[in-house]
């Protein structure tokens, strides 16, 4: 029995070790970008007043208008389908696919600045117009960014993927602290040092793309895209769907405080969202980046029942590890609220840090709810979501404009927690239909 269960350790020895390694190399990536997302608003809100930085909050949901609805979709095709292209053996058309798809992001993300900079124009908004054009750039750069890093994820470069994200958060302060001296304070400033810091990037990520394509000899010139962009096209329209209403919801709580209360106030709850909303979700990201590609490799398909159960079952264990993070850090944070503002922001946001736990709790229920919804993209349901990601956003959306009209800050931020919470119950609520069916049409077929 013992030689067996040390012959069973020194056989898989190799396994656990690239586990360790993959792990280690996410967890520094996050960590970085932890890091330096948290140093990026200590930094920020000591040369920006709550008002600019309010500007930024509202500029870069425009950002995540193309980051959600375009290039979101995008990655989701690209992440999913490298391991079943690697196992067809024809990375070559998978590649081509994808570079179709991304031409397509381009043209529409274009099409949007566009469509925005008309309507300032003719509305007597000029003085934003160069605010859009830098950030549909920045847009680009991080959304081709977001792309690549898919892509990388899916074929296990985690140390590639852990550098540029460490990279990214530490430069963007780095050159929004230089634009901001050398042109003095102002939020597009501030975008401006996002956008060199993508493009950096960008043009690191393409060397290192090209460097894995060289190591599997994938050759596009004679590779044919044939059906891969019908099938990661109907794969990731649904991502689109939700985009739409996430970047709504995700937007309305700053947009209702700019309509009911100030910009002041956006800039104070962007601070609140970012410190509170921002790590609990990088810890819960930390286990879905190392583990979803292990979850598409283990899925293939999705046509074998028992390669279905092992997924659902390393679901699960991630949900319930997601559960007890959220409520270290909930109670954590309501214990220690005061102090943590005094060690990352200025002086004249610290009256806001009373709402940070709630903020932490409605970050971790999301990620929880995420968790659970990576079985619809494991087994190639996608579509399946939609209920429950565009239901929670429009409960989240009603929410933000109704609380935040009659509690201010505070009811924004119990309007992240209403959204949270309701995507949770309506993705479990999905799940458990979609298990049920499945199990009916087994039974039908047998």
């Amino acid at each position: 029995m013992f030689d067996r269960i040390t012959n069973g350790i020194e056989a898989n020895l190799p396994r656990f070790y690239r586990l360790w390694k993959e792990g280690g190399w996410i967890l520094l990536g996050q960590v970085a970008t932890l890091l330096g997302g948290l140093a990026l608003v200590k930094v920020l809100t000591e040369y920006l007043e709550p008002s600019e930085y309010g500007e930024v909050a509202l500029g870069l949901t425009l950002a995540n208008l193309v980051n959600l609805v375009i290039m979101g979709t995008l990655s989701s095709g690209v992440s999913r389908f490298f391991s079943i292209a690697s196992e067809k053996n024809d990375l070559g058309g998978y590649l081509k696919s994808s570079l179709k798809l991304l031409c397509l992001a381009v043209i529409a993300t274009v099409s949007i600045g566009l469509s925005i900079g008309v309507a300032l124009f003719f509305s007597g908004g000029v003085q934003w117009l160069w605010m859009v054009l830098v950030i549909v750039l920045y847009s680009l750069f991080a959304g081709y960014n977001g792309a690549l890093s898919s892509m990388q994820n899916a074929a296990r470069q985690r140390s590639i993927v852990a550098l540029h994200n460490g990279m990214d958060a530490w430069l963007k302060i780095g050159f929004a602290v230089l634009f901001i001296v050398s042109f003095g304070s102002s939020s597009i400033m501030v975008i401006v040092g996002y956008l060199c810091s993508s493009a950096l990037i960008s043009a690191s990520q393409t060397y290192h793309v090209k460097k894995l394509l060289t190591a599997r000899k994938v050759e596009l010139a004679s590779s044919s895209a044939g059906e891969w962009m019908s099938t990661m096209w109907l794969y990731s329209w649904p991502f689109m769907i939700w985009g739409v209403f996430g970047w709504a919801q995700q937007s309305s709580t700053r947009w209702a405080l700019e309509a009911f209360v100030s910009t002041e106030d956006v800039g104070r709850y962007a601070v609140v969202a970012q410190i509170g909303y921002l790590p609990i979700q990088t810890g819960i990201g930390l286990l879905m980046t190392f583990i979803m590609p292990i979850l598409y490799a283990r899925a293939g398909d999705a046509s074998d029942t028992l390669r279905r159960e092992g997924v659902d079952i390393m679901i699960h264990k991630i949900a319930l590890t997601g559960v007890f993070l959220t409520l270290i850090a909930s109670l954590t944070t309501a214990i220690f609220h005061e102090f943590i503002f005094q060690v990352l922001v200025a002086e004249e946001y610290r009256s806001i840090s009373k709402y940070m736990p709630i903020m932490v709790l409605a970050g971790g229920v999301f990620g929880i709810a995420l968790v659970i919804s990576s079985r619809f993209f494991a087994f190639l349901a996608p579509s399946k979501l939609i209920p429950a990601s565009t239901g929670s956003s429009v409960i989240g959306i009603v929410a933000a404009f109704v609380c935040t009209y009659y509690f201010s800050i505070l009811g924004a931020v119990f309007a992240m927690l209403i959204h949270s919470i309701s995507f949770l119950v309506l993705t479990m609520i999905t799940g458990i239909r979609m298990k049920k069916n499945m199990r009916l049409s087994v039974d039908a077929f047998v």
